[in-house]
Formats: C-alpha cells, structure tokens, sequence
C-alpha cells in the first residue's frame, strides 16, 4: 500500500491525483475503483515477478512496456527507458508468428510480454478450412494477429493472404509486418469495408489501438476530433476485391466491432454467387448496437445470402453462457468440418439458440456447395 502511494497512476477508470505532499489520494476514487487500482498494480508486479524468474534473459525493454501507463510515464521511468524505446512500433514473436505491433495497444503490449496470442481456436479452425493455392480474406486485419499467425504452416505459404484494415497506425505495422516473409504473397487494402463508397470517422482509443469502430454518419452529427480519430475511407467489398482480380475466398475472417452489417452487404454479389465458402466472423451485441444494427439482423442477413451457421467447436460452454441457458447435448446437432483433423461443429439454430442483446461470440457461415457431414448429438 505504502509503495503504491509513490506512484501517480493512470487508470481507465480516472486519474488519482497527486497530494499536496506528492502522495497518491486515493480518496478521489471511490471503493470499486480504489480495489480495481489495487488489483491493477497488483496483477502487473506479479507479471513482472513471473517473467523474471522464469526467463533469464528478461529484458529491460520488456520490463518497461510491463509497467502500467501512469508509471512508464514518471521522470525516472523514462530515464532509466531512455534508450529502449524511441518509437511504439516493436517487432514481437508469438507463438504462431512474427509481426510489428504498437505497444500502445494492449493486446500488442501482452503478446509483447507473455510471446503468444490467444486465438480462440482460429488458427487450427482456419489450417483445416484453407488449402494450398486458395484465399484467406480478413476483414479487419487489426495488427495481422489473425494472417501472420497462420504462417507456421508451411503448406499455407502458398496461400495470397488479403488484409482490410482502415486504421493507418495498423496499415503502417502491417506493411512493415509483410517483410518478415519474402516467400508469401499478401494484398493490404487500407480502407474499411461498407456498404457503399464513403468518407467516414474510425474512433479508437490510445490503449486499445486496433480496436476501432467506425462511426456512421448520421444527419447533422458534429464530427469528433483527437488523436483516437482518423477520417478513412470506406468501400464496398465486391468492389475491392474485383479491383484486385481475387475471383474466389477459401475463407473470409470478419471482425470489425458492429460494422459487419454494412460489410456484408458491400459483399453482396461475392456472396450471393457463392463466392466465399466459408465466413468467420464476429458477433457483438454492443457493437451492432452502436450501428443501429443488431445480432438478429446480422444472423438474418448471412442466412439470407444461403449459407448455413454453426458454433465452430463442439464444446457448448460459451454457447450456453452467451445464451443464458444449458442446452443438452443430445439434442443438438454437428458438422464434421473439411481438413485433416475432422473436426466438429455445433449446428447454430437462431429459433433454438437466442442470444442475450449483448452477447459477444464467433460463429462460422458455410456455403451450401460445401458438402457438411451432419452428426446427432
């Protein structure tokens, strides 16, 4: 308690003022906040700990970036980091791959730390989905955790690897990112994915850099300013991609917090003509409903252009918590996905399976002419 007292730190939830006598108030923060300041300190000294135990050759770069913002920020910090860091794009290995991140952001700064990345089972998803020759699409390609991560599978180094992203800061880090590997070919669009050709606002925070929205343009609304707002451009995806002559998407990853309504329906035509055979993607409740969409509408619309839905593991757990019920598993039914490994997904049935307004989970759209193996429960 007295150690933290020396310190002025910056949380997301305000910021604990000095003192008179130079010491952290934390009076201006109320109960909750006080715990969560305490529990922050607390989970990065005991991160800082681990990692210098565990790993000898820890360095003092790694050390540094450890540290919360309010204390990388102190006069001392920075003297003994003079040096260490001169820019906030580093190059970091992960346990898939390699890439140039921002450290300002926190999952970039954890992979940094901890050298790996937690994928959610993508990447043996999408090693099973793809094969040599074929498309992976990813429709906010973020720092490239998701592409560059498939790339300790040598048979899909022949693969043309295509990145949207509309936020500058990642679009300079991927391009940088794409020099690790000579021998595979990649395509970066550097705009967002919508419904029609546009000019609209990309809102980030500092902390969470590739975590933007896009804000739509609603009539009379004053546009933002700041550091966490970027004016990007905005195309539709049939477009884009006829631009670049891809005729066929083995595999389309879709995650761009609440816009995918739009998205998909700037890739109309690609879907409607089958194009796409399978599409990851994300919902987000919140998201959807800050575009004055929702997870029904986005359900709906993918369903509409054919494809079929699944859960894509067979393990029910988060399917139960996003739904706020138990399913029995007998009653359920599943796919046996194309690829090597065989492995199994949970058949998604909206009627069946209703989602809470602000639920957050993945699921997978596959087209018809991929002939799925249907297994009971």
């Amino acid at each position: 308690m007295q150690e933290l007292r020396e310190y002025n730190i910056d949380t997301r939830l305000g910021k604990a003022k000095w003192g008179q006598e130079k010491r952290l108030n934390l009076d201006c923060l109320g109960p909750r906040q006080t715990n969560r300041c305490l529990f922050e300190w607390l989970a990065y000294k005991l991160l800082a700990l681990r990692l210098m135990r565990n790993q000898p050759t820890f360095t003092l770069q790694r050390f540094m970036f450890g540290l919360p913002a309010g204390l990388r920020r102190l006069r001392l910090a920075r003297a003994l980091g003079l040096g260490v860091w001169r820019t906030s794009r580093h190059a970091l290995e992960f346990d898939h791959g390699r890439l140039v991140g921002d450290i300002r952001d926190r999952a970039v700064l954890n992979a940094l730390v901890q050298k790996r990345y937690e994928d959610y089972g993508y990447f043996k998803l999408a090693k099973n989905l793809l094969h040599a020759g074929g498309v992976h699409l990813d429709v906010g390609a973020n720092f490239g955790f998701h592409t560059f991560g498939l790339l300790s599978e040598p048979a899909l180094r022949s693969l043309l690897f295509v990145m949207v992203e509309a936020n500058p800061i990642c679009c300079e880090c991927l391009d940088v990112s794409q020099g690790f590997y000579p021998d595979v070919r990649f395509r970066l669009m550097p705009h967002a994915a919508g419904s029609a050709e546009s000019r609209l606002q990309l809102v980030f925070e500092m902390e969470a850099v590739g975590s933007g929205f896009i804000r739509g343009a609603a009539p009379g609304a004053t546009p933002l300013t700041g550091a966490g707002v970027k004016e990007v451009r905005c195309r539709r995806l049939d477009e884009a991609l006829a631009e670049a002559g891809i005729e066929n998407v083995q595999l389309m990853k879709m995650d761009i917090e609440g816009s995918e309504v739009d998205a998909l329906g700037g890739a109309h035509r690609f879907l409607a003509e089958g194009r796409v055979a399978f599409i990851y993607f994300e919902v987000n409740g919140t998201a959807l409903q800050r575009r004055q969409t929702s997870a029904a509408q986005l359900i709906q619309q993918v369903r509409d252009a054919g494809y079929q839905l699944f859960w894509p593991h067979d393990d029910l757990h988060w399917l139960q918590t996003v739904c706020g019920r138990e399913f029995d598993r007998r009653e359920e039914k599943f796919a046996r996905l194309p690829g090597p490994d065989g492995l199994l997904a949970t058949v998604f049935d909206p009627a069946r399976h209703i989602l809470a307004a602000d639920a957050q989970l993945d699921l997978l759209a596959v087209h018809p002419a991929q002939k799925l193996e249907i297994i009971p429960g």
